[in-house]
């Protein structure tokens, strides 16, 4: 760079130089892990400022270079080509300069994102570089081209997040902070007072230098919202609202930034108190209405949707109201990407009232239905975009009411007061508005779900979801996906447009929380609960045996969630031997029997049906061998048939199928299994007597079960059950036992079977390597 001067960086060897400065500065150790012996003469505090001498590292250089003499030569080199890349690169180098700046200054730690900056801006108000980097980057502020415009935004709303520390959820403004933000200012070369003009003045172009700086700043104050909206109030400081308005005033790029800024102060408490005089005024109304550029009128509408609904001023039936979803639902058809972003910021404000919803899912005569355009904006749109958190908060807010989301909220919560207990407390101490009432119902949320599938919902879904949503986009997914599975009739679309793949592959991502996870694991639940799983391909039918075993641990799922996970595996266990493998490999017989203990007798009920399915797998089949193993499923035959015949019957059925092996067998006969299957040949469900007396016939197989269970009172209980059932299939089977009774048996030398644990080690290890 220092040979071939400013013309280097308008060379093909631009883009290259960028790329190998970025794994310089990824290589580069972390500050934290930097050596910091240095001898009395002060080398440490020279080693670790940012490397500008070209003479400093050379090839004479016996000794390994100290790792702060590394981070210092990587700080030097990204400040090098970061200054000449916004200074003399074309626009696609100016954005990959932006690129480099914020893995210099926004990546790694936070102690080492604070340290590498207050370096830089150690550097002196005179330092080229430092002048070179700050300028080139205010500059950008208000390019003229959208995009660079964006990511000089951006940039800088990263560097402001990686050396912010976060108390109760939000980012506070520090020293650091200020230091950075009055640099970026300073830096300008083309810093004038600010001057009120007149409309002649602008007109002719003499506020024009003044006019380029304020643009700066009210960019600068939209990039300080991206970082916090708490950031808000302190830029007010270096241009107020008044400022803003005039800004408004001038030329369309003044205005579009004016209005970007005004919008982003209507998102904090502090911001839209300074905006009472614009409010009073009608200036943002005109705005929205009036504004030369649909960028313009979209902030504005913005704004005005977040004072509306930041002072509850916005009822469900006021015009304002109307005058915004007609504005947004025009807006999303734009082919401004900017004016569809504000679009999707109004919307998200107003879906979640309700009769916003009914209004956005069908139209009303005082406004255009907008859900088709959502949806084609969300299948152009990635997941990581800033405007899928916004599309994906819309989606959820319309496939439910807003009582279950209220609902919702106190379950997660855990709060010891039900919404029924607070809707009372409401009304008796009249602290809420009649007009409020919330008029949405369960079969309203269901057509509007419906008109979201016609109009590719699942796909537009689908796409957000694949392309790396955030933790927060990818939640609210979850909760569209799983209220549309909530619908028995869109389980095939869902399963048709990628809806349920999406769900698993959101459940399986460690990356999202656990809330995300456990909504997106009770989606695939739900859908497989009612689907055929032999019409589903190979990979469909056991992709989601993994993040259902997941739901089914997790302390925090719900009974009816695990209750209909449960379903589901139990649905996919019908498959056969592979399904029955992947569970046991993901040690899935463990995490049934604990939910054989559950308090809810429908959770327990269906663990227990769940296992049953697992018959006749080895593992399965080990498992009931145990002893501990076997007295819990002898209790739930025995319990079952006064308290809860299904669970008996899932029970008893399960031994039945697996009494055929000869370890089975003789783990019922020496756990007092004769006491429990007299309990259950006594009951008076002929379904209950027909799977006992066959477990019984297949017990007696065996001569040491048979010596345990051939007793009086087996042939007792099982005469009474002939009498009480002389036909059916249970007749049959009471048959087979009391001739097996009779019978008799031969002596026999048994030898117990040898397990060979190696062969079923490596049949496992095969079976792994196959998944």
């Amino acid at each position: 760079l220092r040979r071939e001067g400013e013309g280097f960086f308008s060379t093909d060897a631009a883009d290259s130089s960028i790329a190998l400065c970025a794994a310089v500065v990824d290589a580069a150790p972390a500050e934290d892990e930097e050596d910091v012996q240095g001898d009395a003469d002060g080398d440490f505090e020279r080693e670790v400022e940012l490397d500008l001498d070209e003479d400093a590292i050379s090839e004479s250089d016996d000794d390994e270079l100290a790792p702060s003499r590394l981070r210092a030569a990587a700080d030097g080199a990204a400040a090098v080509v970061v200054s000449s890349a916004l200074k003399h690169g074309s626009r696609p180098t100016r954005m990959r300069g932006m690129d480099l700046l914020v893995r210099w200054l926004a990546s790694g730690s936070v102690k080492g994102a604070r340290a590498r900056l207050r370096k830089f801006l150690g550097l002196g108000e005179d330092n080229p570089l430092r002048k070179g980097v700050l300028a080139g980057l205010y500059e950008l502020l208000d390019s003229i081209t959208d995009d660079e415009r964006v990511k000089a935004q951006a940039c800088v709303a990263r560097i402001l997040r990686a050396v912010g520390d976060k108390v109760t959820g939000d980012y506070i403004w520090a020293t650091l902070h200020q230091d950075f933000i009055d640099a970026l200012i300073e830096a300008s070369c083309r810093t004038f007072p600010l001057r009120a003009p007149d409309a002649i003045a602008v007109n002719e172009g003499a506020w024009s230098s003044d006019l380029s700086q304020q643009k700066r700043k009210a960019s600068l104050l939209a990039a300080c919202h991206l970082a916090s909206t708490n950031f808000v109030v302190e830029c007010l400081k270096f241009i107020d609202i008044s400022a803003i308005a005039r800004l408004c005033a001038t030329d369309e790029q003044g205005e579009i930034l004016g209005c970007e800024a005004l919008a982003a102060c209507a998102s904090s408490e502090s911001g839209r108190s300074a905006l009472a005089p614009l409010v009073q005024a009608g200036e943002l109304e005109r705005l929205m209405r009036e504004g030369r550029t649909t960028s313009s009128r979209s902030a504005a509408a913005s704004a005005v949707a977040k004072l509306g609904l930041a002072a509850k001023a916005l009822k469900a039936g006021s015009h304002e109201t109307g005058k915004l979803l007609d504005a947004a639902a025009q807006l999303l058809k734009d082919e401004d990407p900017a004016a569809k972003d504000r679009a999707v910021e109004v919307l998200a404000g107003l879906s979640g009232s309700s009769r916003a919803k009914e209004e956005i899912a069908h139209g009303s005569g005082r406004s255009a239905a907008s859900l088709g355009s959502i949806c084609d904006v969300a299948k152009q749109t990635k997941g990581s975009d800033p405007r899928a958190y916004g599309l994906a908060l819309i989606l959820a807010n319309l496939t439910v009411t807003n009582d279950e989301l209220r609902r919702r909220h106190f379950r997660e919560k855990e709060m010891d007061i039900s919404p029924d207990q607070y809707d009372e407390f409401m009304r008796i101490t009249k602290q809420k508005d009649p007009e409020d009432a919330d008029n949405d119902t369960p079969d309203l949320a269901k057509a509007r779900a419906r008109k979201l599938c016609i109009n590719d919902g699942v796909v537009a879904i689908a796409t957000l979801a694949s392309s790396n949503p955030s933790s927060e986009t990818a939640s609210k997914l979850a909760d569209a996906l799983c209220a549309l599975a909530t619908d028995v009739d869109m389980r095939g679309t869902l399963i048709q447009q990628g809806g349920f793949r999406s769900a698993v592959n959101l459940a399986n991502n460690d990356k999202n929380d656990d809330r995300c996870r456990l909504s997106a694991a009770h989606a695939a639940g739900k859908v497989l609960i009612t689907t055929d799983p032999r019409k589903l391909t190979d990979d469909q039918q056991l992709c989601a045996i993994r993040p259902l075993l997941w739901a089914c641990r997790h302390v925090k799922a719900t009974d009816l969630a695990v209750f209909e996970q449960l379903l589901a595996l139990t649905n996919l266990l019908s498959l056969g031997a592979t399904a029955r493998r992947r569970v046991a490999v993901e040690k899935g017989i463990h995490a049934l029997e604990y939910l054989q203990f559950s308090d809810h007798p429908e959770v327990k009920r269906a663990a227990t049906e769940a296992l049953c399915n697992m018959v006749p797998d080895r593992s399965m089949i080990k498992h009931l061998s145990r002893s501990d193993k076997m007295k819990l499923w002898l209790a739930l035959c025995h319990d079952g048939v006064e308290n809860d015949a299904r669970l008996a019957s899932a029970a008893v059925g399960c031994l039945a199928m697996a009494c055929s092996d000869v370890d089975v067998a003789r783990a019922v006969a020496s756990n007092n299994g004769a006491a429990a299957l007299i309990a259950v040949l006594g009951s008076a469900d002929p379904s209950l007597v027909h799977r006992a007396a066959y477990c019984l016939t297949a017990c007696l197989e065996d001569s040491k079960a048979r010596a345990l269970l051939a007793s009086s009172d087996m042939k007792s209980a099982v005469e009474k059950a002939s009498s009480k059932f002389a036909e059916g299939p249970a007749a049959g089977a009471l048959k087979d036992a009391a001739a097996a009774l009779a019978r008799d048996w031969p002596d026999e030398e048994e030898e117990d079977p040898v397990e060979d644990d190696d062969a079923d080690m490596k049949e496992l290890n095969e079976f792994l390597d196959e998944e």
